[in-house]
């Protein structure tokens, strides 16, 4: 079911198992929103200008397996905690572009205790920016599919992704416009070492910086590789970016 509103309705049949509340002006999910739904399966809420989630505003939908918060203007480390703790047999989550970059620039905390109680969690979508903490609640998840978007982090750590685990296949690590090459670590990629499909495309740094990452994934499973549109302009602009020139050598293939 599709619908067009202001706020969440409660009229609807108690059996239904879509939702679709896109694009509307939604602002605040209140306590028990969702409460009489109790078997929907797939909710869809991007871009509906949500910006609050009340404790309890997810309370109820203990079937739910799908959910979409892309576009709106929520907060990972809050509200996404009260979303997280009452939708604990979802599979697929987006909960991308809800970050403004030239703000967000500190640590963000993404909350491990709620996460590492998706059990079921397998496709994830979210925001990337600052100083992002993953702590040890991420080990307990089997993710296959990480696609980090809005990404504006200023530094890759070795440490950044070591609580997730190797099960994840695909990862999208793409378009990050405000790192340089001198701040991402060798071994960032290490914890990810059964990936089959990797796309670093348009993010600013070195086509030479895009090999080396791949020296943890060496003679592994790695099959699909995205490198293009690689930049180290400080300002990205459509216009005006052209690619660092290098020569292919066996050595800077050597990971491949």
């Amino acid at each position: 079911m599709i619908m067009c509103t202001r706020s969440i309705p409660q009229d609807l049949p108690i059996d239904i198992e879509f939702l679709n509340l896109s694009e509307n002006n939604l602002g605040v999910i209140s306590n028990n929103s969702f409460a009489r739904y109790s078997q929907l399966k797939t909710l869809e809420l991007q871009n509906s200008k949500i910006h609050t989630v009340q404790p309890e505003g997810f309370d109820g939908l203990n079937s739910l397996e799908n959910i979409s918060l892309a576009g709106n203007e929520l907060n990972i480390s809050t509200d996404g905690l009260f979303i997280l703790k009452n939708t604990r047999n979802i599979i697929n989550l987006d909960f991308s572009s809800n970050t403004d970059s030239s703000v967000k620039t500190g640590y963000l905390l993404y909350p491990d205790e709620a996460f590492q109680r998706l059990t079921k969690l397998r496709n994830l979508s979210i925001d990337l920016y600052g100083q992002p903490v993953f702590g040890p609640g991420f080990k307990y998840l089997k993710l296959k599919y990480i696609r980090f978007k809005s990404c504006s982090i200023n530094a890759l750590q070795n440490n950044t992704f070591v609580y997730f685990s190797d099960s994840v296949t695909e990862l999208h690590l793409a378009e990050c416009k405000f790192i340089e090459n001198k701040d991402i670590e060798i071994n960032v990629l290490f914890p990810f070492s059964k990936l089959s499909i990797l796309s670093l495309s348009g993010t600013m740094i070195s086509l030479t910086k895009g090999l080396e990452l791949l020296y943890p994934l060496r003679n592994k499973s790695l099959e699909i590789l995205d490198l293009s549109h690689m930049v180290t302009h400080p300002i990205y602009d459509k216009q005006s970016v052209i690619p660092d020139a290098i020569i292919l050598t066996a050595e800077k293939t050597q990971y491949l």
